[in-house]
């Protein structure tokens, strides 16, 4: 079974992106500077991001955290039960700005268990 470094290597090389360049695009989302030292030791299995690097990884690829993490071989939730319109929902909040998404979630208009 994949661990969370080889998953990282598979995603970064099927990308066509470079370690330097995935560390350039992570810095761009994640609230912390992304080496190429640091994805080289995810990829080896020397280091583990935090978790919050974690997620802007998985959102980055597109994948769920399981498959990142190695927990299962399917890349992507099944959506298939989910309404158009949390679909739509959902495209609308990942479309803000992720200081917008935490005013958000964070605001005592958001659903109770997300926060």
């Amino acid at each position: 079974m994949a661990n969370f470094g080889n998953r990282v290597y598979e995603l970064r090389t099927q990308a066509g992106l470079t370690q330097p360049e995935l560390a350039v695009a992570l810095s761009a989302v994640c609230e912390s500077v992304i080496t190429r030292s640091a994805v080289s030791m995810w990829e080896t299995g020397n280091r583990t991001p935090k978790f919050e690097v974690m997620e802007a990884i998985a959102d980055y690829f597109n994948v769920n955290m399981d498959y990142l993490l190695g927990r299962e071989d399917q890349k992507t939730a099944d959506l298939s039960q989910v309404s158009s319109q949390d679909l739509r929902l959902l495209a609308w909040f990942r479309s803000l700005p992720v200081e917008k998404q935490k005013a958000i979630l964070v605001s005592q208009d958001a659903p109770k268990g997300l926060v």
